[in-house]
């Protein structure tokens, strides 16, 4: 495979190792098939949570290393979101380690990756056939209610009912099948959205003027996403390698964290530059499963990369600024503000790569999969930074692809406005 390594004035052969990404060469596009009507497991279970990341990644990632015969890998997310690398590692036979700093997506994740029996699925599957039956009698037990601001112009009064009734059975059914409470939790948070006032087809909830919305039913939304989560229960179920095991979860942050035992691969997915603000974005999914509250979000908010918040707490490195310093100039010129907040997301980033480079084994890969964005008008080639800084900390950028992004979630008309990404870029960073 030939190609020029980014930051090198002469050609030279990037030689295939088992850190490169299985039958990709540098620079290539890779076309990946649409996810939307495909039946990808358990990558079912939170399907409506905010840009989640392609599973197509991982999983070539993993099936290099898989038909080279390697077992026992241990294989980090640091920015583990709703579990996609969690859940492909499990597949593959291998264990999944991850930070997250979101409650809500911690859940999610570990419903993603729980490998049901066939009893328990059985029972889940009676447990949603029952619903019907008791739903009209069931207890209304307003303790449940979330702490969420302006509850009632968000939910009509008989959503908020509805919801309490279900809640309450997935409560009582938990009393007996503690186990099983969370995979009914994330097919709850699922439906919120469908059920409330707000837009289904954007990411952040608000109520729209323009579109009518009308309210999902409770009990024939969760229904239906009961069935589909069990579809893929049903399929994960019979995959015999699988790693049931679960998430093991590190102490700390993705951008400091200490990990006792090496893992062998990274592979992760992180923030834009131009942070989705996912505590808006799951505020009713995250409120009413009881992973969040207002105190809660304000948490998370200063915690996630790309955050305004972070710029002033965070010293940005000679290293960082060197390497931005173009990027950066362009747009401090236009919005100081917003130049600040880009430095301070490269900074975080710096320490992630720190923080990966120290738990990988000597030799081991960190795959990264990122969007370039664009700042106040001004294109940021997000990948190409980002493989420069990671070799400020002892990595070395080995191998580069990308792909188009196929199944963007909004659809509602914007001017032109929104910042969509088209492409993400693959690069594979090899600890020294």
């Amino acid at each position: 495979m030939g190609a020029r390594e980014h930051g090198s004035n002469t050609e030279e052969v990037i030689v295939p190792t088992m850190n490169a990404p299985l039958n990709t060469t540098w620079g290539e596009e890779v076309d990946f098939p649409s996810l939307r009507s495909m039946q990808m497991y358990s990558h079912l279970v939170g399907a409506r949570y905010p840009c989640r990341s392609v599973p197509l990644v991982p999983r070539r990632i993993l099936d290099g290393l898989k038909s080279q015969g390697r077992e026992s890998i241990r294989v980090l997310d640091p920015f583990m979101g709703s579990g996609t690398t969690a859940l492909e590692a499990c597949l593959h036979g291998y264990q999944p380690v991850g930070l997250e700093v979101d409650p809500y997506a911690r859940l999610i994740s570990a419903a993603s990756v729980q490998k049901l029996s066939k009893e328990d699925i059985a029972t889940l599957a009676h447990f949603g056939a029952e619903l019907s039956a008791n739903f009209a009698g069931a207890r209304i037990d307003t303790s449940l209610k979330p702490d969420l601001k302006n509850l009632e112009l968000w939910f009509a009064p008989v959503v908020i009912t509805d919801l309490l009734k279900l809640k309450g059975q997935i409560q009582d059914f938990a009393v007996k099948f503690s186990h099983l409470e969370k995979f009914l939790l994330a097919a709850l948070g699922d439906i919120i959205r469908a059920a409330s006032n707000a837009e289904r087809q954007s990411l952040k909830p608000y109520i729209s003027t323009r579109f009518k919305k009308t309210p999902g039913d409770v009990l024939t939304l969760f229904r239906k996403t009961l069935t589909r989560y069990l579809q893929g229960a049903e399929a994960a179920a019979d995959v015999v390698q699988y790693h049931a095991r679960g998430v093991e979860w590190l102490t700390g942050d993705a951008v400091s964290f200490d990990c006792p035992t090496k893992v062998d691969v990274a592979i992760t997915s992180p923030p834009y530059i131009n942070a989705m603000d996912y505590v808006r974005c799951i505020r009713l999914e995250s409120s009413w499963v009881g992973t969040g509250n207002e105190a809660i979000f304000k948490s998370i908010r200063t915690a996630q990369l790309g955050e305004s918040v972070r710029s002033k707490s965070r010293t940005i490195s000679d290293a960082v600024t060197n390497i931005i310093a173009k990027e950066f100039a362009a747009v401090n010129s236009v919005d100081p503000s917003r130049a600040a907040t880009m430095a301070a997301y490269f900074e975080d980033m710096r320490a992630n790569f720190a923080s990966v480079h120290a738990a990988l084994v000597p030799g081991g890969a960190y795959h990264m999969i990122v969007g370039n964005s664009t700042v106040r008008n001004i294109d940021v080639e997000t990948h190409r930074l980002l493989a420069e800084i990671a070799c400020t900390v002892g990595f070395k950028w080995q191998h580069y692809f990308k792909y188009r992004i196929k199944d963007h979630r909004t659809s509602l008309p914007r001017n032109g406005r929104g910042g969509k990404i088209n492409y993400e870029h693959v690069i594979t960073l090899v600890a020294k």
